[in-house]
């Protein structure tokens, strides 16, 4: 059941809202039912086939992350904020992990029930009030939602609780310290234009600064923490560079097609084949990534980058 909008905080409500569909400035990617199938089948066969979670110095990243993070097969994973389960099925198809999602928009984990694996489990709940026993789960990962929340200090408590003694986190989110970043770039020259971050229900003030979030995960008990920064400069212009011109491709697809294909017969297709170009710009990333990130080092010395993973354990 759905929580009220009595219990849960007046920015979760908020973003409640957005990931629901019901603002107009914004979209989720789960809105149509069917084109968010295709997509997702997509993403499974590609993490299942090639151990490939996108196309993008980000998902190479965040491969490289969740393999330290030692996922076995059959362990309780919770991932905090799921959306439409994108994540989750992708964990599922690489390590077998018994798959938990919680999301605060009934729509995404409606989506997430009705297109991805029917072995993964869904709640409606705000991170805040986290519908799990103590000591539930033996990992759990958040990627991409604590700048979506606006008491980290409760949603951390949260998590926390619901690992066992010793288990597992993965958390990326977007940084405050992104002084002489790609994004602050862009917004210097740009008179304030570009590089706003500002998508997807973000605000500024609502991003997580690094050492205090490192620090607070400390004060709860967690150990073995250990901070990396990601897009500080190059990466983060490379991996924009790749989505624009994915976007320019399916706009051309789109543009030459007659008609959409109808939801139905996109239900009934074969097993889904990677493109592959797709394959061949990852595997192209793959191999820029170590490069890249060595350019960037002059930036992570100091903690510059526009997001930062934070990886833990809960004290036995």
């Amino acid at each position: 059941m759905a929580p009220s909008s009595r219990s849960i905080p007046r920015e979760a409500f908020r973003q409640r809202r957005l990931y629901d569909g019901k603002e107009s400035a914004y979209v989720p990617l789960y809105q149509d039912e069917a084109v968010y199938r295709r997509s997702l089948s997509e993403h499974i066969a590609a993490a299942r086939s090639h151990g490939m979670l996108g196309c993008s110095l980000k998902s190479v990243r965040n491969l490289r992350e969740l393999d330290r993070l030692g996922l076995k097969k059959g362990e309780k994973v919770l991932d905090a904020g799921s959306g439409g389960g994108l994540l989750l099925n992708q964990l599922k198809a690489r390590y077998g992990v018994d798959g938990w999602g919680v999301d605060i928009a009934p729509l995404a984990v409606q989506r997430a029930r009705q297109c991805g694996d029917p072995g993964i489990h869904y709640r409606v709940g705000a991170l805040e009030q986290l519908p799990f026993k103590t000591g539930f789960f033996d990992a759990v990962v958040s990627f991409d939602v604590l700048e979506h929340v606006e008491d980290k200090e409760a949603v951390l408590k949260e998590m926390l609780r619901v690992l066992k003694p010793g288990g597992r986190f993965l958390f990326y989110a977007i940084s405050k310290g992104d002084f002489l970043t790609w994004h602050w770039f862009l917004r210097k020259i740009s008179g304030n234009r570009l590089g706003r971050d500002d998508e997807a229900g973000h605000k500024y003030e609502q991003f997580l600064d690094a050492g205090e979030t490192r620090r607070q995960l400390a004060s709860m008990g967690a150990g073995d923490l250990s901070i990396g920064y990601l897009h500080s400069f190059f990466s983060l212009a490379l991996d924009e560079a790749v989505v624009w011109a994915a976007m320019r491709r399916g706009r051309g697809a789109t543009e030459k097609s007659p008609a959409a294909t109808p939801a139905k017969q996109m239900r009934q297709e074969a097993p889904v084949k990677i493109p592959g170009s797709k394959l061949l710009v990852y595997r192209g990333l793959r191999v820029l990534a170590p490069c890249i990130e060595a350019l960037e080092l002059p930036w992570k010395t100091f903690g510059l980058a526009n997001g930062f993973f934070v990886r833990g354990r809960k004290a036995i």
